[in-house]
């Protein structure tokens, strides 16, 4: 989806780790490994400075600069790895309108969009009119209902 280059802006010589995002389940022990060696990977703290984002979505360029925290950085791009194209763009567009930098703020729009139900192949059937269904003796033969 994309790739995070991160880094301590405390101490800069410790250099910097690229990530992948969404990280696999298998991979999360180990880069929270490597986010520890770097004094990296508070739980709850946001305290990993995005010095590069490729790939993905261009308006993530927006965290460049920015402090974030492993965990909503990855939960972001689970919820961005759902999405369908349509949605893609729609989130995008809401993004940019709304001028996003931060990744909670990335967050919010994900969960209204996620909730949009994507329309199903369901052959449509045209409405049958109460005059004709009232003729063909299977709808209401009173006006009363």
């Amino acid at each position: 989806m994309f790739r995070a280059i991160l880094s301590n802006p405390q101490r800069p010589e410790y250099g910097q780790i690229t990530i992948p995002f969404p990280l696999r389940e298998d991979a999360y022990p180990q880069t929270l490994e490597l986010l520890r060696s770097l004094d990296l990977g508070d739980p709850t703290g946001r305290d990993c400075l995005v010095d590069e984002i490729s790939g993905g979505y261009s308006v993530l360029k927006r965290l460049e600069g920015g402090m974030v925290n492993l965990d909503e950085l990855d939960y972001l791009a689970k919820r961005l790895e759902s999405f369908d194209d349509d949605q893609g763009i729609q989130f995008e567009a809401v993004a940019a309108a709304r001028d996003i930098s931060s990744v909670e703020d990335f967050i919010t729009p994900t969960m209204a969009l996620g909730a949009v139900p994507t329309p199903l192949a369901v052959p449509f059937a045209a409405p049958v009119s109460e005059t004709e269904s009232t003729r063909a003796g299977t709808g209401p033969t009173s006006s009363a209902c």
